[in-house]
């Protein structure tokens, strides 16, 4: 059987549609932007067109986006590297032509990457990648500063650290995440890099943290106005942190500062716990650090641990990490500093956990003893456990905690413990008049002496006295004839007057008067008794108020007594004031916004590394160009006077780099070649394969 062979329908066939080369007559023609024009209308181009659109790049004072293409080819004709070295020493010398080129930021990550494999050992790279995160920095394009920073991360270097944690400041708004003490640690660790970098901060860090310290908190106060859904940690509860974050940090760097060895401190960096825990606990650099840390503050080394930080962030904030059992073991195991196991132990009585219990003896305490740096922080527990003491519905009435307070105050030998008791003791006794209660002074009395405050024990020990004999008047207001003899006894304005006073303390401080018709009554004879109503105008200085009486709706009046101690100005016992505990953080001002202020150092025009009196002659030489402008050059002057400020803006308004200043450059770079020398056409790449 045969087959027709069909035939192949050759019409049909669909030619292969080859893409013309760009015409190489542009180029002799100098027809450079023509040329770039049909480059960009190609979706791809070949090794010839790209080669042409590289040379057309050059022509036009493009030689960034002419690197960048150029670049791709060195891999196809190792010649053209040479092509490639002349415009990266051009752009190097002269790195303000990149503004130019309108690069995008991975267009700007590329060319970081050129320079690094032209010219790995050219002094110039390290200005114009200080060039380049200063432009960036300005124009507020703080991912582009990202993406370049990860190009020079060989190691966790203090520089990187530094650029990094100023850059998180910025960054905080739109990238904090769940959780903000990252961000915040990072922000911390870059601050400690500076301060071990320029000596001019060292003496100052503990002012410098806390200013750092109150801007951090700004900032995220104004995040969580804008992302109120969002929000994870509390406001007081990451401001508790944030000054803990700071103080460990503090007390880290004053020991690094005094470290003699000069090799490990070149190396080292001094990063906050947060930073180790949540961002790198495992690398090179944080083993150095830890390993120098065990060596010279080994006081400090668990408060690095995971566990440990975290049951310290519970006994400051009471956000649970770890969870009650693994914190109720932490405050009963010995290898738990026993400072924090009381600390462990005062939260978990605040909030009424049996299982801290008895964790820890005042005797174990003593034996271990307790740093002055742990007794501040033990103060950052009990400050955020007593809340504010000025406010007249406060009080913390949990026995166990107060007791527990007591108990260890005398081991502690704090000062500030006292006075809280004391606050704690007094506001119950306000919280007791509120709840139509006797007014107990006994746990007043007890406080005052262990604050060893003589003048107050005196005060209570009267006002005791006083109270007893209200009671023993009050009895008597009972009796008729007794209520009689004491009008009796009444012969002068002075003896009226001081009845008056007992009468009112009693009503103040004996409960029972609140709660009987005696003090009605005793007005009501007081009112019909024509001598007293002789020696002052009884009835002018009481206020009579109408009420209904439930039982038979007719109206009755009653007597507002207040009246006779402002008429008659009585010298009434009153309960002691309410304390004012305030603690360090509590001291501070709510500070201005950096961002509010204007750059001190382009203000006066003066560098960082400016001494004070060169800034004032500077400043002098600006009043006199400006007198206008007097004021605002002062304020700027004032903020580089003062240590805290003028960090501030160093750190969170300049970019640094592995150096602390652009290299100059060596005679060989400078001579050699610049961007007034163009590259050469070469003719011999115009039949480059596709």
């Amino acid at each position: 059987m045969r087959y027709k062979r069909h035939k192949k329908n050759v019409s049909q066939k669909k030619p292969s549609s080859v893409q013309s080369r760009l015409p190489s007559e542009l180029i002799e023609k100098k027809l450079y932007s023509d040329l770039i024009q049909l480059a960009h209308a190609r979706e791809t181009l070949t090794h010839h067109d790209r080669y042409l659109y590289a040379y057309s790049l050059s022509q036009i004072n493009q030689p960034a986006k002419a690197l960048l293409q150029l670049a791709q080819l060195t891999k196809w004709q190792a010649e053209l590297k040479a092509d490639c070295i002349q415009l990266a020493k051009g752009l190097l010398l002269e790195p303000a032509t990149l503004a130019q080129g309108d690069l995008s930021e991975s267009e700007l990550c590329q060319l970081i990457e050129i320079f690094k494999k032209l010219l790995p050992d050219s002094s110039a790279y390290a200005a114009l990648m200080h060039y380049l995160l200063k432009q960036s920095f300005l124009a507020k394009k703080y991912d582009a500063i990202e993406q370049l920073l990860k190009l020079t991360k060989t190691s966790q270097t203090t520089a990187y650290l530094e650029n990094m944690g100023k850059l998180r400041f910025h960054q905080i708004q739109q990238n904090i995440g769940a959780n903000p003490v990252i961000f915040a640690a990072e922000i911390l660790t870059g601050a400690a890099c500076l301060i071990r970098r320029e000596t001019l901060y060292q003496q100052n860090s503990a002012d410098i943290f806390n200013a750092l310290a109150g801007q951090i908190k700004l900032k995220y106060l104004e995040w969580t106005k804008n992302n109120a859904g969002r929000v994870v940690w509390q406001v007081d509860e990451f401001n508790q942190w944030i000054d803990v974050e700071a103080l460990l940090l503090t007390e880290v760097l004053q020991h690094a500062v005094v470290y003699t060895d000069a090799q490990t401190d070149a190396q080292t960096i001094i990063p906050s716990a947060g930073w180790v825990i949540y961002r790198d606990s495992n690398s090179a650099a944080t083993q150095t650090f830890m390993a120098w840390l065990t060596s010279s503050a080994p006081h400090l080394v668990p408060l690095y641990d995971a566990n440990l930080y975290h049951a310290l962030m519970w006994a400051v904030t009471g956000r649970e990490k770890i969870g009650a059992n693994a914190l109720s073991k932490l405050a009963r195991q010995k290898t738990t500093p026993a400072w924090l196991r009381f600390a462990l132990c005062l939260r978990g009585a605040a909030q009424g956990k049996s299982s801290f219990n008895q964790a820890i003896t005042p005797e174990t305490l003593e034996t271990e003893g307790c740093a002055d740096f742990f007794k501040s922080l033990l103060l950052r527990v009990i400050d955020s456990l007593s809340g504010d003491t000025t406010d007249s519905d406060w009080g913390l009435t949990d026995s166990a905690y107060q007791r527990l307070l007591e108990i260890f105050s005398p081991v502690l030998g704090m000062p500030q413990i006292n006075e809280i008791l004391l606050a704690i003791s007094i506001a119950e006794c306000y919280l007791e008049k509120k709840s139509n209660k006797r007014y107990d002074l006994s746990p007043v009395l007890r406080a005052a002496v262990h604050a060893q405050d003589r003048e107050l024990v005196d005060e209570v020990e009267a006002l005791i006295a006083r109270q007893k004999e209200c009671m023993t008047f009050y009895d008597a207001l009972h009796d008729k004839k007794q209520e009689k003899l004491i009008f009796k006894n009444i012969k002068d304005r002075d003896q009226l007057l001081a009845h008056l006073t007992l009468f009112i303390d009693t009503y103040l401080w004996d409960a029972r008067m609140m709660k009987s018709e005696v003090p009605q009554a005793h007005v009501q004879a007081l009112l019909k008794n024509k001598n007293c109503n002789k020696l002052l105008p009884l009835e002018t200085a009481l206020k009579f108020n109408t009420f209904f009486c439930e039982n038979c709706d007719k109206p009755h009046k009653s007597c507002d007594i207040s009246g006779l101690v402002a008429t008659f100005q009585l010298p009434v016992a009153r309960p002691p004031a309410m304390r004012h505990v305030v603690l360090k953080q509590k001291q501070q001002a709510t500070p201005t916004s950096i961002a509010n202020i204007d750059n001190p150092f382009a203000l006066l025009g003066v560098s960082l590394t400016d001494t004070k009196p060169t800034i004032m002659q500077k400043l002098l030489q600006a009043i006199q160009k400006h007198p206008e402008k007097m004021a605002e050059l002062r304020q700027a002057q004032n903020e580089l006077f003062q240590p805290a400020q003028r960090f501030l803006h160093h750190y969170l308004g300049e970019v640094v780099m592995e150096v602390a200043q652009p290299v100059a450059h060596t005679a060989s770079e400078t001579t050699s070649t610049t961007m007034l020398t163009p590259i050469p056409f070469r003719k011999a790449y115009l039949h480059a394969p596709c």
